[in-house]
């Protein structure tokens, strides 16, 4: 073979690694929102958004139960269901709920028909395990999508509407399957932010760095720091940035709500929200990169002083801080806050901080 051919196994197609990218994304994002949907408050919340109020006095949420979402064949062959399905005292009996999670960018036009393959596996399981009625009958199941997207939903909600002409005689017979909408763009619009459900949508929604900022403190004031809840949301905003066009190291560092609560974060996600709007995707993609290039720095730069200040004193912490003020390559960030940690006294370290 010459010297100077390529090597098939080093070449990479390009949209192979995207593809691959994405996936990492998607199951990730599948993760964080099956944990978000997996408190029992979250679900009593958005079930309360959508279904009609004159149905809500039948449904007994203090018997709210997740069900198993691995369903097994009678050939035990596993099929595995992605989504969540809970269940809920209705009317005497049992509803079942169906999550079905929608990441994509752009709608799914053919929603009914995935719907309906979800809830045809969990009749299955229902008719398997025997939790049928008295006389053989079936509970409700009802399935019920979650969509993340940018824009509008404007897609059928229901099978009948994607099915062509027909005799009239032949409609009864064909499946009419829809289901309940939960667009979170939409329903941040009146959310009022009083729970920590609605904050949560609202901060991913936010679009100032104000309001940004707001529901990360009002997240902090409903949340202890030690809630499982609390870091589920914090997952939960990390992910919609990961999905909004940020590379997973960029967001490695965002933690913790505490993380989150960084005035150039918030600034700059504001920008992105806006460009992606508008529909400049390359906008949004270099001004969410900067923002959290620059939010990272940021962060250091106080955690440095801080710690200089502890260890040395304010006034080196101070000094520390002007000196900071020049510094915007990470490596060097990096080197200081190791030579406060090796050195001796405050002079040291200044010395230290402006030869790096």
């Amino acid at each position: 073979m010459p010297q100077n051919a390529p090597n098939n196994e080093s070449i990479q197609d390009p949209s192979q690694k995207d593809e691959a990218r994405q996936r990492t994304i998607h199951q990730e994002a599948d993760r964080v929102y099956k944990t978000v949907y997996s408190d029992a408050d979250v679900v009593e919340w958005a079930l309360r958004r959508r279904i009609k109020p004159e149905w809500l006095a039948d449904i007994d949420f203090a018997t709210l139960k997740m069900e198993r979402t691995e369903l097994v064949d009678p050939n035990l062959r596993l099929v595995r269901h992605a989504d969540l399905v809970w269940k809920v005292r209705f009317r005497g009996s049992w509803m079942y709920v169906v999550f079905v999670f929608e990441f994509q960018s752009t709608v799914d036009p053919y929603m009914p028909v995935r719907t309906l393959l979800e809830m045809a596996l969990v009749y299955d399981q229902i008719v398997k395990n025997g939790e049928v009625g008295p006389n053989g009958e079936l509970p409700i199941v009802v399935p019920f999508v979650v969509y993340s997207g940018p824009g509008q939903w404007n897609a059928p909600t229901d099978l009948l509407d994607l099915l062509g002409p027909a005799h009239p005689a032949l409609i009864p017979y064909a499946t009419g399957q829809k289901f309940f909408l939960f667009e979170e763009a939409e329903e941040a619009k009146t959310a009022t932010g009083n729970t920590a459900m609605s904050a949560g949508l609202k901060l991913r929604q936010a679009r100032t760095p104000a309001e940004y900022l707001e529901m990360i403190a009002k997240l902090g004031e409903l949340l202890p720091t030690d809630s499982p809840k609390r870091k589920a949301l914090t997952d939960w905003m990390r992910v919609s940035i990961i999905v909004g066009g940020a590379k997973e190291e960029e967001v490695a560092h965002l933690e913790t709500l505490d993380d989150l609560a960084n005035p150039f974060v918030a600034r700059w996600e504001a920008i992105r929200r806006e460009a992606r709007r508008a529909g400049d995707e390359r906008g949004f993609a270099r001004g969410h990169q900067r923002g959290l290039r620059e939010g990272h720095q940021d962060g250091m730069r106080q955690a440095h002083v801080e710690m200089a200040r502890r260890k040395f004193g304010p006034e080196t912490g101070e000094r520390l801080a002007a000196v900071l003020a020049d510094v915007s390559d990470t490596d060097r960030l990096v080197q200081i806050g190791v030579a406060i940690i090796d050195c001796a006294t405050g002079d040291e370290l200044l010395d230290r901080a402006a030869q790096a």
